[in-house]
């Protein structure tokens, strides 16, 4: 009896005034959601959503226009969602122990600089399907910093979140 959209944002980061304008925003355009929780990756591939990277000490990085266009586009792909709702079937929980993927592992991605050290190099999923086996959604949940292209890319990228979306 309760509807709960889910939003990935690959921003560094995205204010609570932003996640209520687009709750607003998608109750003023109709969305039959009950809650929308919205969680973002903290990844330094993209504009300053947060305003601490503007041209000069005293001047925000955070632009409104942007900002307004990501509100948009949050109540845009919940929209796509809610159109294509399926009935879930089955579902499949597990997850994998990266540091036994490879003969690395993750020791070069990982790594905690303050005390206590905590790393978690569990990677975590659910997959929900549909009657025909189809899958309807993926989560992913992996504890790491998405900022493994270093500080010298300059390009606007979802960093690794993109291809662990694609996989």
């Amino acid at each position: 009896n309760t509807r709960v959209g889910l939003v990935a944002l690959d921003l560094v980061g995205w204010f609570n005034d932003d996640v209520v304008q687009t709750r607003e925003m998608a109750h003023e355009q109709g969305l039959d959601l009950d809650y929308i929780l919205v969680a973002s990756t903290h990844q330094h591939e993209g504009p300053d959503t947060v305003g601490m990277w503007g041209e000069r000490i005293g001047k925000t990085g955070y632009q409104e226009d942007y900002a307004a266009f990501i509100r948009q586009a949050t109540v845009d792909a919940l929209k796509d969602a809610i159109s294509d709702l399926r009935e879930v079937d089955h579902m499949k929980v597990g997850h994998v122990d990266s540091r036994t993927y490879s003969e690395k592992g993750t020791r070069n991605l990982i790594r905690d600089s303050r005390d206590p050290v905590v790393v978690d190099e569990r990677v975590n999923a659910a997959a929900f399907y549909d009657a025909s086996g189809e899958t309807i959604v993926s989560v992913v949940n992996w504890a790491n910093h998405p900022e493994a292209l270093s500080d010298e890319n300059t390009a606007l990228t979802s960093d690794f979140s993109h291809y662990i979306r694609e996989g």
